[in-house]
This record gives C-alpha cells, structure tokens and sequence, in this order.
C-alpha cells in the first residue's frame, strides 16, 4: 500500500471506532486480497487438500469485525500486523485441526474408483463403503427368504 493509503487507512480507522460502518467496512475490504496472499503462503501444501486460503482469509476476517473494538493500533502497518496475527493463529488452529485427528488424516484418504479423469469420476456412481447388501437388497432377499419358508 502506498502512503496515500496509509493515510486513508489510518482515516478509515479512527472513523470505524467512531461507528462509521460505511468506513468500517472499506478498512476491510481495503487488506481482503493481502489477506488472501498471506493466506496462500501459510496454508501448507498437505492442507491444501482441507482448507483453502480464502477459508482462513473469511475466517480471519470473521474474528476481525467481532473483534475490532480490541484493536489497538492507528497506523496501516499495526492493522495489517494485526490481521496477520489473526490469521497465523486461524492457520496454527486448522493445523492443530487436521493433523492432530487420525480420521482427518490426509494419508489415509484414497481416491474411489481409479477413474481416468476427474470428469469421469463425478459421473461414475460411487463405490458402496462395504461389500454388504443394500437396505433395500437386504429387505428383498428377507422377503424372499420368508415367501420360500411360508410356502
């Protein structure tokens, strides 16, 4: 950002603690797509699979607007530094998130069927979960089953 935007930034502040909410929410979308660039770069790549940086941009953003009564700062770089804080932590707690359960494990997915391409595989009819009858397989064959006993 340039210094004319720092300055309208540091306007853009101090009229959104006043209750300016037109301005309050210019601050915002002045920092969305460095938000998003930062985001890209602490999202890794094993997570890329579960979260998309525009999911930790919204999410930061989310705690930033119920938050930003706590903000302290009055210059550009103290906001944007503030953002970035909250976005490191939204990172660190998607991590803590994803890695620390073994269901979500990103090693233990594996694709359906070995389709040759994914245009393939969303008009393929899903794999069943296990080799077992269906409800409605199961309820024929019992009701077979009691037809051949009645008989």
């Amino acid at each position: 950002m340039s210094d004319s935007e720092a300055i309208r930034v540091r306007q853009l502040i101090a009229n959104a603690r006043q209750g300016d909410d037109a301005c309050r929410q210019q601050l915002f979308e002045l920092c969305r797509s460095y938000l998003g660039l930062v985001a890209r770069a602490q999202v890794e790549s094993w997570l890329k699979v579960k979260v998309d940086a525009s999911d930790l941009v919204q999410e930061t953003m989310l705690e930033a607007h119920r938050d930003f009564s706590r903000f302290e700062g009055e210059s550009q770089q103290e906001w944007l530094a503030w953002l970035r804080r909250i976005l490191a932590h939204n990172a660190a707690d998607f991590v803590r998130q994803y890695r620390g359960t073994e269901k979500r494990q990103v090693r233990r997915e594996v694709r359906l069927a070995a389709a040759a391409s994914e245009t393939e595989l969303r008009h393929a009819p899903p794999e069943p979960a296990a080799p077992v009858a269906t409800p409605s397989e199961a309820f024929f064959q019992l009701d077979q089953e009691l037809r051949v006993s009645a008989a």
